[in-house]
């Protein structure tokens, strides 16, 4: 059930690096009385430094974002602010990213090319205390805990998809060109944690060499994010 009415105003602040975008996502929330906008940042440090000047109660997170990555940026602030109310937003594959958003701590997932509509159905069930997915990714979901030997596709999407968390963030920081040493900063962890990641990945993709891994992290960076 949807909340028609609020007690308080919801303060908003949104995490993206695409200005247009921004600028259309603040009009379109600024036309809902109860919603204030409150700022927006492109990276992670103007994020942290604009949630701790106005504590917003909800952000809207972009899962590409130029110098971090959203599903990282998500678990750090879900970690340091845990009432903050999280949305992720993207153009991207919802069946490779939706799930990885929750487990790191967003509370839903949606596409851009999602109606209005379905967007301010999100940010309100969220508001109310749901988790938000569409209902393909509701019954993707569903499939697969009733199936869970489902077998592989043995396609690169669907090893991608049997990524852990952890994994995943830092295939996608290497797909975006980060040192393992910058990943390691990146995720706030040692490097040799993310050598043992990388050699994870590396067999889950059949690859012998971290240089096979960084190439097709690479290919696979520019296939999903041009």
């Amino acid at each position: 059930m949807l909340v028609e009415n609020f007690t308080k105003t919801i303060k908003f602040m949104i995490i993206d690096d695409h200005p247009i975008f921004i600028q259309g996502l603040k009009l379109y929330l600024q036309s809902q009385p109860e919603f204030e906008i409150v700022g927006n940042a492109k990276n992670r440090q103007e994020a942290y430094d604009k949630i701790r000047e106005y504590e917003p109660d909800f952000v809207i997170v972009d899962v590409s974002l130029k110098a971090t990555n959203g599903i990282s940026l998500v678990a750090a602030l879900k970690k340091d602010f845990a009432d903050l109310k999280i949305l992720m937003l993207s153009m991207h594959d919802e069946k490779t990213y939706a799930e990885k958003a929750l487990r790191a701590g967003a509370n839903g997932y949606i596409m851009k090319h999602e109606d209005p509509d379905k967007l301010m159905e999100a940010i309100r069930n969220i508001i109310s205390g749901q988790i938000y997915l569409s209902d393909d990714m509701k019954e993707y979901l569903l499939n697969d805990i009733v199936n869970a030997s489902r077998p592989s596709l043995f396609s690169n999407q669907s090893k991608i998809e049997a990524l852990s968390s952890r994994e995943f963030e830092t295939f996608l920081l290497m797909s975006q060109g980060f040192s393992p040493k910058q990943i390691a900063e990146e995720l706030h962890l040692n490097v040799n944690t993310i050598q043992s990641y990388n050699k994870k990945i590396k067999a889950k993709f059949n690859l012998k060499t971290t240089k096979e891994l960084r190439q097709f992290a690479v290919h696979w960076g520019l296939t999903n994010f041009s």
